[in-house]
């Protein structure tokens, strides 16, 4: 470019410093790329086209800007006198239709990749097509570093008004405006101390980006493609949203706000909400800035509270005040209000943008103009966003329009569409419920309401098993032994009981109990090792009509006294060999002390009694008891036939711990449906080698496991093995691809108090993680808000259980009661209750449950927002990787830090830093735990749950480099020297990274420019975010020189630099050759 040639230069703009940036750090990326087409059919007027669009070049700056930061200190956009008009004429008339469709996309899909110079000007590429005789296809390129859709659509009315009086010989005078350059000025005179004021008052304490989609590093994601959707607002519901307006004194803007912060609030569960708005920078003080072309916009961050409380108008009216003061700030740039924040660079403030799109569009001319006419406009721009919000407004006879613009490879089709119709259904209820509370306002339609709480909430199967029927465990038990007597019913340490024998000695068992006063409702106690005899004891207080009430005799002599206390447990079934630990106040009645039965047990229990309690841990460290129903028993044992199809030839492994209310449904599962009960020794029950040989010798057909449990089992094969059922804890898939293959595999999920099952997922797919699928029959399960509203699918909420199967409540604890057990919402019956489990957990597309967490579970670390089991679920992605799990521990100085224990793959190699490189690729710095502990194996519970409390705390001083470390090499030196004047620093480490010492988007370009000036190779920006030290970047240097010095092939010139590096950097080199 000639001197002679620049016509001015100036600063960039803020929006404009962050879109070159992320096109430089990006530059293969579509973002910011901007579209317009149309079909011209009719007379064309070259010379009158061509002449327009010089008079527009000659007209707007912007249109003859480049770009330059090369070797500066701050970029600058020169405009230059003269540019030549980038225009085309192609001539596509020989061919077929078919063909010239092919091609258009080609056109366009090469333009999209070559991009632009921004060094070059103009910024700007046209082509037109002749497709037939007088059938002309434009199309039209260009960048948002130099235009916004706003002027854009100025640009567009100016051309066609000038298009015609060239052609009618008239003359058409463009309105005065302001030139671009005084925009610059009029922002770089703006109060910066002020507005840093306002901004950190509108974000303190923020923490992290409202969590809308699953985290894709940058830099590592596929290349960003973007789709379109949008829906139409109905012509009443836009005429009453003007009218709304109009009389509340509000605009169409801020009702759109209020609208996607809800829908965010209620995606996101969070209340402090912030995304982005595009502004159109033209509110300033300037004159006849409406008019002016350039690049204006601004993306600034929109804070809003949501409380589901507050009335709709307030509301709406608060968001208006606080979006009007935000205006007298618009100028500030996105970059300088995140550092402000104190964010980490790699955390954005927001995910999603909103723009209300009111251009002063003249569209006459896209309609139809002198001797042609104009078809198939399109117009599309692109940001870096994941997620574009737009809203058009009415205009007309037009109603409002709400488009999505989204990256494809955050979103699918399916979920932009329910968001859609999510934001279209709350902007209706805004305009006809203006009086009402936010809690009050439904993001779902009516059939959407009716699919999830009537089909997915429900079993949508038919069921043989009806939940009342009076046959119980214990009448089926009777039934079966009765059917078959000679049918082995357990099988222990090689000893085999019949149907006939174990029922002869529970009813005798039974017997006795009775003679001690055991009634329907008594507690009693069973506290024996896993046998025969305590299956003989669980039976027997059933036929009394008892409670059963597991001890099992490894739990600690205060728990122990703790639950005889809470339940009032006067008789306890025990044996000789185990030790006395009962308190005074309790009868021990050993079972190997048997009586003659003299006369038969006839009163079983109903439907309606209690068969069990079960105690949990609760959260505030003391035990609760959880009391079960027969009916919810009978019904999990009857559907274990219907579903799992068990039958008498099937033998069932019991490896859950006794106090644990899986060893009920296992136990349920066989003597109720006729099938042989499998009971390991103490050895036998831990999972590894000795469960192995379990499995094989006895031919067990189904086994009822925790994930846990079964990492820790050795592989084998099991010919016999027809059913896993997981369960207890969030299941992987890897496991599923190891162990279903050739058998069913269901992963099920029920907490203690729905009555041990309330859902199951046949697994299969390969890739999916296991859901925990449908509701039993019988059951529900809704997925429900703070409002107990239901959430749509995709959307994560608590889940709430019904059913037969509930417990009748916590022993002895009517608040925790009253707390867990609430009124069912969606019930007609008096007196129905649901469940509270305090799991979090979300709708699949096709009705599945996906189990997500516990609600307290989630970590805040930092102001952050963190879910351990993401980390988890990227760590177990490692092949190198068996097992993980992530906690918040404290450290000895009582520091709080996110840590991970992991348990390699046997024969792996693995180190703590080969974790922190794999997370550092895959996660924000937020989310990389600070100390990695690799373990041989997870301590698990007597439950075969992970036991958090066994898990050793973290060193201290695990990772990072606690002393600065000087540079070693040549090339680190320089590169040290360059860092310390960019950040004006004293010295700097090998391992300090550059963001954390103060660097920024900017201050990156400036080190991407000087390390092309000082070492001669020209490194991807991108690279210094994804390796943000001197010992990374020194490294990527030395091979860059390497590959370019072996292109160059000058051996004597290589030979000589080899000579003067170290021995590190002349081993990289080498390396690269």
């Amino acid at each position: 470019m000639k001197p002679t040639n620049i016509e001015d230069m100036y600063n960039l703009s803020p929006a404009q410093e962050g879109i070159l940036f992320h096109s430089l750090y990006q530059p293969e990326a579509p973002d910011y790329f901007l579209e317009l087409e149309f079909v011209m059919k009719g007379g064309l007027h070259r010379h009158a086209f061509e002449q327009a669009w010089r008079q527009l070049l000659d007209k707007h700056s912007v249109l003859r800007t480049s770009f330059h930061w090369d070797n500066i200190s701050t970029p600058v956009q020169l405009v230059q006198r003269e540019v030549e008009l980038p225009l085309e004429y192609l001539d596509w008339t020989s061919i077929d239709a078919e063909t010239r469709k092919v091609k258009l996309d080609g056109y366009r899909e090469g333009s999209r990749k070559r991009g632009f110079d921004f060094t070059k000007a103009p910024i700007l590429r046209m082509a037109l097509i002749r497709l037939e005789d007088k059938v002309w296809q434009f199309i039209w390129h260009s960048h948002h570093l130099v235009l916004d859709g706003w002027s854009t659509s100025l640009l567009f009315s100016q051309f066609f008004h000038l298009y015609h009086s060239l052609i009618e010989s008239k003359q058409f005078h463009i309105e005065s405006y302001r030139p671009f350059g005084d925009y610059i000025e009029w922002v770089r005179k703006q109060d910066l101390v002020k507005a840093e004021a306002y901004w950190k008052r509108t974000l303190a304490e923020f923490g992290s980006p409202v969590p809308l989609m699953e985290y894709i590093k940058s830099g590592t994601q596929p290349a960003a493609r973007f789709e379109k959707q949008s829906v139409e607002l109905s012509a009443d519901s836009s005429i009453q949203l003007q009218a709304l307006v109009q009389k509340q004194h509000l605009t169409l803007n801020t009702v759109a706000l209020g609208a996607w912060a809800l829908l965010l609030s209620r995606y996101s569960g969070e209340k402090d909400i912030v995304f982005g708005a595009s502004l159109s920078g033209r509110s300033g003080p300037l004159t006849a800035i409406q008019k002016a072309v350039g690049m204006f916009i601004n993306t600034l961050p929109v804070r809003i509270c949501v409380s589901e409380e507050a009335t709709l108008i307030p509301w709406l009216k608060t968001i208006q005040e606080h979006f009007t003061e935000l205006l007298q700030y618009e100028y500030t740039p996105l970059l300088q209000i995140q550092q402000w924040c104190g964010l980490p660079k790699s955390t954005p403030l927001f995910h999603s943008i909103l723009a209300f799109e009111n251009y002063p569009m003249d569209k006459q001319w896209i309609q139809s103009g002198g001797d042609y006419d104009i078809s198939d406009f399109r117009f599309e721009q692109q940001t870096n966003y994941p997620l574009n919000v737009i809203i058009i407004p009415p205009a007309g006879s037009t109603a409002a329009t709400v488009q999505i613009h989204y990256q494809s490879v955050y979103f699918d089709s399916s979920t932009i569409a329910s968001m859609l119709g999510h934001l279209k259904t709350i902007l209706e209820q805004f305009s006809v419920r203006p009086s009402c509370r936010l809690q009050e306002i439904s993001m779902l339609n009516v059939v959407e309401q009716e699919t999830i709480v009537s089909n997915w909430s429900r079993n949508p199967h038919p069921s043989q098993v009806v939940a009342d029927e009076g046959e119980g465990v214990i009448q089926r038990f009777e039934r079966y032994a009765g059917q078959n007597p000679e049918r082995i019913a357990t099988v222990y340490d090689g000893m085999e009981m019949t149907y006939r024998q174990l029922n002869n000695r529970a009813d005798m068992l039974a017997y006795r109990l009775r003679k001690h006063g055991i009634s329907p409702g008594t507690m009693v106690g069973v506290y024996l090792e896993r046998s025969p005899d305590w299956i003989i004891a669980m039976l027997s207080v059933w036929k009394a009509g008892g409670i059963y009430l597991p001890l099992d005799p490894r739990i600690p002599e205060e728990r122990m006294n703790f639950i005889l206390h809470e339940t009032k447990t006067a008789l306890v079934i025990t044996q000789e060999q185990l030790p006395n630990r009962m308190p005074p106040s309790v009868t021990g009645l050993r079972l190997d002390a048997f009586a003659k039965q003299e006369e038969m047990v006839t009163n079983l229990p109903g439907p309606g009694e209690l068969a069990y309690c079960i105690f949990t841990s609760g959260s505030t460290g003391v035990p609760k008891g959880v009391l079960l129903s027969h009916r919810g028993l009978g019904n999990v044992v009857r559907l274990q036939k219907e579903i799992f199809k068990v039958t008498a030839e099937d033998r069932v492994a019991q490896l859950a711990s006794i106090g644990f209310d899986a060893s009920v449904f296992e136990v349920g599962m066989a003597l109720g449906n006729g099938a042989a009960l499998c009971l390991p020794t103490r050895e036998e029950s831990m999972p590894g080698p000795r469960m192995s040989g379990l499995l094989q010798e006895q031919k067990i057909t189904v086994m009822t496991i925790t994930p846990s449990g079964l990492s820790a089992l050795p592989y084998s094969d099991l010919p016999h093995l027809r059913i896993i059922n997981t369960a207890g804890e969030s299941c992987d898939q890897k496991w599923v691809e190891l162990w279903g293959t050739g058998r069913i595999f269901n992963n099920l999920y029920g907490p203690t108090e729905a009555g041990i099952w309330a859902t199951w997922h046949t697994c299969g797919q390969v890739g999916r993680k296991p859901a925990i699928g449908r509701p039993i029959p019988n059951t529900q399960v809704y997925i429900l808000d703070e409002n107990l509203c239901p959430v749509p699918a995709g959307v994560p909420g608590e889940l709430y259980i019904g059913g037969c199967g509930l417990a009748r409540g916590y022993l002895n604890d009517p608040y925790h009661t009253a707390a867990s057990f609430i009124p069912h919402p969606f019930s007609g019956q008096p007196g129905e209750r649901l469940y509270r489990t305090g799991d979090i957990g979300k709708f699949l597309a096709d009705g599945n449950i996906d189990f997500i967490g516990r609600t307290d579970q989630q970590i805040k670390l930092r102001g952050f927002r963190i879910e351990p089991g993401e980390i988890e679920a990227v760590l177990t992605g490692n092949q190198d990787i068996k097992e993980a799990v992530v906690l918040l521990r404290k450290g000895e100085r009582e520091a709080r830090r996110l840590t991970a224990y992991v348990v390699p793959q046997v024969g792996s190699e693995l180190s703590s830093k080969d974790c922190y490189d794999y997370l550092s690729d895959k996660l924000p710095d937020f989310m990389i735990p600070s100390a990695f502990m690799l373990m041989k194996e997870l301590p698990v519970t007597v439950n075969g749950k992970l036991d958090h409390q066994a898990l050793p705390s973290p060193a201290e001083n695990w990772g990072g480099e606690e002393v600065k470390v000087l540079p070693r090499t040549p090339t680190e030196s320089a590169l040290a020297l360059i860092w310390e004047e960019l950040l004006e620093l004293d010295s700097v480490g090998v391992y300090d990274n550059f963001f954390e010492k103060g660097g920024h988007s900017l201050l990156a370009v400036q080190l991407s420019s000087r390390i092309k000036e000082t070492f001669r190779v020209e490194l991807p920006l991108r690279y210094i975010f994804e390796a943000p030290t001197i010992d990374k970047l020194g490294y990527a240097i030395v091979r860059e020189q390497a590959e370019l010095q072996q292109e160059d092939g000058d051996l004597e010139k290589w030979l000589d630099e080899l000579e003067q590096l170290s021995d590190e950097e002349a081993r990289i080199r080498m390396n690269a050759l």
